[in-house]
This record gives C-alpha cells, sequence and structure tokens, in this order.
C-alpha cells in the first residue's frame, strides 16, 4: 500500500515477485517463454527487451520543415545521414574544433555564434593577412557567402527554434578565410580558387594546424598536378601544409568537385585527404543539373549535396549544393566521431575517422566502387 501524490490510499504491485532469468544465446526464447508460463504458480514470463531512447528531433524550423533532408529524409527515411539516432549517441562537444578553410564565416550570424564568440572563435584572414576572417567578400565572387553556408551545415546551433541544425550540436568552429576581400581571378599551379593563392590556402590550413583543429574541412579544389608530379616538380604548398595537418592527426576533408567528370582535383586527391561527392534525395549521384558530383577511384565517402538548407550570411538561410555541401555534412560527422571517441577515452586517430567513416557508409555495388554515407548511389 502507499499514499499518492493526491494523498490517496492505493495498492501496489509487487516489483519483487519479477526475476530475470540468463539464458544461452542458442535458446529459443519463444518456446521458453511458453515452457515457463505452463509452470504452476508462474503469473507471466516476457522476453527482457533491450530498450534505446528515442530519436532526436530538434526544433529548428527548416529541419522540421524537411529542408534538411540530409540529416533526416521525411519523403524518404534512410536516404540521410540518419542524424537523429547519431544524436542519441553524441550531439558533438565543444571542446572538439572544426576548421572552415574557406571565404571567411559570418561569426556575427545568430545561428552561428551566441553573440560572444564561443563558438565561431577567434581565426585568421590569410588573404588579407589580418585576424578578422568575416564573410565580407563582394557578392560577385565564388567565395562570397560560401564559408557561412559551410559552417551552417557543420555546427549550426540546433534546437533553438532557428533557421537550421548542425550536423554537430555543440562545437567550436575555427573560421580560417583563405580568399581575398577584393583582387584579380588567377590561376596559380593549376589551383583555380577565384581569388585565393595556393599560399593563402597553404597559410590557412597550416594555421588552422597549429590553432588546434581536429577537423579541417575544404570545400574547394582545382586541377593540380597529383602527388607523385609534385614529388618530381619539387612540391606544392597545398601539398605539404595538408601532409603537415595530417602527419600531426587532422582529419581533412574536401570536396571531390562539381564537373560532373572523372577529373581528379585536389586536395581531395591526395589519399591522405578524405574525399567527398554529393547525392541527392533519392539516394543517387547528383548529375544532369547544371552540374554533377565528380567520380573517381580516390572518392572515399558520398554525402547530400543539393537543395540542402543551411545558415547564410547576414541573419539569414538558404539553400546550398554542391560537393562543396556534402563535404562539411562529412565533415560534421567525423567531429561527431572524435567527441564520442572522447567521451569514451578513445583517442582515434585520423585514420580510425576515415575508416569508421567508410565502414558505417552503405557499401556500393563494385560497378560504382564507392562508399556512402547516406545510401545507394
Amino acid at each position: 500500500m502507499a499514499v499518492s501524490r493526491s494523498g490517496e490510499i492505493v495498492k501496489l504491485i509487487d516489483l519483487s515477485h519479477w526475476y530475470v532469468i540468463k539464458i544461452a544465446d542458442t535458446t529459443n526464447i519463444t518456446q521458453f517463454v511458453k515452457q515457463l508460463s505452463a509452470i504452476p504458480g508462474i503469473a507471466s514470463a516476457v522476453p527482457s527487451y533491450l530498450l534505446e531512447p528515442s530519436d532526436i528531433f530538434p526544433n529548428d524550423p527548416r529541419f522540421q520543415s524537411g529542408q534538411q533532408w540530409g540529416l533526416y529524409n521525411y519523403g524518404a527515411p534512410g536516404n540521410d545521414i540518419h542524424a537523429p539516432q547519431a544524436w542519441e549517441k553524441s550531439t558533438g562537444r565543444n571542446d572538439v574544433t572544426v576548421a572552415v578553410v574557406d571565404g571567411g564565416v559570418d561569426y556575427n550570424h545568430t545561428d552561428l555564434d551566441p553573440g560572444n564568440r564561443s563558438r565561431v572563435i577567434q581565426g585568421w584572414d590569410a588573404g588579407d593577412g589580418d585576424s578578422n576572417p568575416m564573410d565580407d567578400i563582394s557578392s560577385s565572387s565564388q567565395w562570397a557567402g560560401h564559408g557561412t553556408k559551410v559552417a551552417g551545415v557543420i555546427g549550426a546551433i540546433t534546437n533553438n527554434n532557428n533557421k537550421v541544425a548542425g550536423v554537430m550540436w555543440n562545437c567550436k568552429l575555427l573560421p580560417v578565410k583563405i580568399a581575398k576581400t577584393s583582387g584579380p581571378w588567377w590561376d596559380i599551379f593549376g589551383f583555380y580558387a577565384g581569388s585565393a593563392f595556393d599560399s593563402d590556402i597553404a597559410e590557412g590550413i597550416d594555421w588552422a594546424r597549429t590553432h588546434g583543429a581536429h577537423v579541417i574541412n575544404m570545400s574547394f579544389g582545382g586541377k593540380g598536378s597529383g602527388f607523385w608530379e609534385n614529388l618530381i616538380y619539387g612540391g606544392n604548398p597545398i601539398t605539404e601544409a595538408s601532409w603537415n595537418a595530417y602527419q600531426q592527426g587532422v582529419a581533412l576533408l574536401a570536396a571531390m568537385g562539381n564537373d560532373d567528370n572523372s577529373t581528379v582535383q585536389y586536395p581531395a586527391g591526395y589519399p591522405w585527404v578524405i574525399a567527398v561527392g554529393a547525392t541527392n534525395q533519392n539516394d543517387q549521384r547528383v548529375t544532369g543539373v547544371g552540374w554533377g558530383s565528380n567520380t573517381g577511384s580516390h572518392i572515399d565517402i558520398v554525402a547530400p549535396g543539393i537543395s540542402y538548407y543551411t545558415t547564410v550570411r547576414n541573419q539569414s538561410d538558404g539553400s546550398f549544393s554542391g560537393t562543396s555541401c556534402a563535404t562539411p555534412v562529412a565533415s560534421g560527422v567525423a567531429g561527431l566521431i572524435i567527441s564520442k571517441s572522447l567521451d569514451r577515452g578513445l583517442n582515434l586517430t585520423n585514420d580510425d575517422v576515415k575508416h569508421l567513416l567508410e565502414v558505417t557508409a552503405n557499401d556500393k555495388p563494385p560497378r560504382v566502387g564507392i562508399k556512402n554515407m547516406d545510401g545507394d548511389v
């Protein structure tokens, strides 16, 4: 007997009548339950079920509306990265740093930082040689707004009923600007990167390495000479900067490119960089929409990368497409893996992170020969 919250005397069921019986894995549970239930004195026998937390669905409007289909595809569940299930295990850690090496980040955006730079932390502008990595490049440049979109995919503030959700709810975003605010459009050493010189890109990668980045997102690339050619011709600063970061344990991810062909682009082409392609809402390689996700034997994984909503500079949000979008999806997952690793004291290496991204992805048929984070291609 017991007293209820309202003061009434109530009769309770005696839970001490339940017993847990451990049985061999080879036991036919259904038959065993029937046998136990037939024994006089046993009121009930049931299997002991393993329960798990419910999937986590944040209240951010674009997530709820399905416009962030890569996180959870309401129209075709499974054609996504299964983010709600992942968030049951980890939503990230605020001591895991993901560097956005790009055209700058709007660190005043309220869905990226609460206003005190505790989330979009102090970064560097390698393009202009100063400490202000603001996304302020003229809208006529292909770099304009690009880094802010990338940052939102990785780690927009989530479950705040504002705009979009990030793959990582908790993280540090390290903005590293590699494009000049103004200047000529040059093609240096085959790395077509708008007004971002290869030396500035290399400086940005190296700055991220020396300032605590666990993951470096590189949503850019160009047709450059390969690794072995670089050795013959004396190397390239991007090659060497990315190699140094890899050697020091940083997970590097780069976009495959959007030319719809198999031409190798770099830095995705380097063996130590995780190369990321893009898929659509139907779990297919993006192609035939004015651009296409590049293919090639060096690809490691693919991820959602078309019509995906994220943060846009000047307090806005909007659609994002390309392997530039798919790469931060994968970078966010890499950040969650590292977060869970730290939670459990595993100290996974960057090679471990790459391996886990690959083995937990859906295997593709040999005719495709790639692994996919979000389903069939």
